[in-house]
């Protein structure tokens, strides 16, 4: 169940983000994971690995409403929430993109809560899916 509420659906699309003709890369859904909306500054990180192979942060961006932000830059994005439920895209930079079919994604959103952890630490949100490219 957990898993549905990061990822609301199993789809990846091949993007061709910059309208060149060629792909670029890939991108899918996620939501936000935690109980309340909280400014992009509280993503520490989104670590992914697609079947396996580990993604390299450098070539990964969250786009919210139409804006893309680094995942290196997030915890520095004060002025844009993520509200509660919001369906955002991870966009991962990659030549190509993905084969047509059925891949493994592992993906893990650690945050920091904008009112304090209360001893628990910062929440992890690990989650394993089969997407399929369409």
């Amino acid at each position: 169940m957990a898993d549905r509420l990061l990822l609301p659906d199993r789809i990846i699309r091949n993007m061709d983000v910059n309208k060149d003709g060629e792909i670029d890369g890939f991108q899918f859904n996620i939501c936000n994971p935690f109980y309340t909306a909280e400014p992009v500054s509280s993503i520490r990180s989104i670590q992914l690995k697609i079947d396996g192979d580990e993604v390299d942060t450098e070539k990964t961006s969250l786009i919210i409403r139409n804006q893309r932000i680094k995942i290196k830059d997030a915890p520095t994005v004060y002025e844009t929430w993520w509200r509660f439920g919001e369906v955002s895209s991870v966009l991962v930079e990659k030549p190509g993109g993905l084969t047509l079919g059925k891949h493994q994604l592992e993906i893990n959103v650690r945050m920091r809560t904008s009112s304090g952890n209360y001893g628990f630490g910062e929440p992890e949100f690990p989650t394993k899916a089969i997407m399929e490219v369409e």
